[in-house]
């Protein structure tokens, strides 16, 4: 039976979620159209990252940071287990998700661009190897590090899942410090970050990092609608509890009340 939450503590982020998941409706009338104009828009970010590094201004500073529910939820140990299970089912496998959200919380990288990173890479597989790079390195595990970018890595470590992760997490977040937005940084981490200053992201990247964003939105406004069905339940819960708390005080008979109708009835002897 899952703990009852302290659920106002919740709200302001609720709200939040709630405000984001009115603006997705608002957006998804736009139909299959969006898609490629957000692949435009991708397109047009990266041009204006490379444009910004030929001017010697590449290297941005981050924006302000939004509240991020996952994080928020995940970091609160009320409602941490039911986070991940949530991406237990994402992934398929609670290993998976536990190590890639203690790697994403780590770092301070949204769990779900995370999530569709690995997905994006492996299909959540830490066994998966790439051998199609036209340079000859190769990528291995869970989120597909490469052995020239990761020299240090034997074999077995490729394959670990919480070692690739560690990694992975901690090279995004590098690529996130350099670049300075996701776009940037998913770029840097695809293509490398020289390629990119010099020559700027291939096509394939571009598509690579539309799917990212894509799958990563996907994977917020899902897990906002589950998150407002959770708070509503243990609402509704610690409504019924107050109001079974509330009721056994009605019928509460204070022990001096009882001491006296006691002696009372002694008295009387009845």
């Amino acid at each position: 039976m899952e703990k009852p939450l302290k659920f106002e503590a919740f709200v302001p982020v609720f709200l939040g979620a709630l405000c984001s998941l009115i603006l997705s409706a608002i957006l998804s009338v736009k139909g299959p159209g969006l898609v490629g104009c957000f692949a435009d828009e991708v397109l047009e970010l990266v041009e204006e990252e490379i444009a910004r590094e030929k001017a010697d201004v590449f290297f941005t500073e981050l924006p302000e940071e939004e509240i991020d529910l996952i994080h928020t939820m995940y970091r609160e140990p009320d409602t941490q287990e039911w986070v991940i299970d949530f991406f237990s089912d994402v992934c398929g496998s609670r290993e998976t998700a536990e190590i890639i959200l203690a790697g994403a919380s780590a770092s301070d990288i949204r769990p779900a661009l995370a999530f569709a990173l690995s997905w994006e890479e492996s299909r959540f597989n830490p066994k998966a190897v790439n051998l199609s790079n036209q340079n000859g390195s190769i990528d291995r595990g869970l989120f597909q590090l490469n052995n020239r970018s990761f020299p240090d890595l034997d074999i077995d470590a490729f394959f670990d899942i919480e070692i690739n992760t560690q990694n992975a997490m901690s090279h995004l977040r590098y690529c996130l410090n350099t670049g300075g937005t996701e776009v940037a940084a998913l770029a840097m981490y695809n293509a490398g970050s020289g390629r990119v200053k010099t020559t700027g992201a291939p096509k394939s990247t571009l598509d690579y990092i539309n799917r990212i964003l894509n799958n990563s939105q996907k994977l917020e406004s899902r897990f906002q609608v589950r998150a407002l069905e959770f708070a509503e339940r243990h609402e509704a819960e610690a409504a019924l509890l107050a109001e079974a708390e509330e009721s056994s005080r009605s019928y509460f008979i204070p022990l001096s009340f009882q001491a006296f109708s006691g002696s009372w009835l002694s008295a009387s002897g009845k």
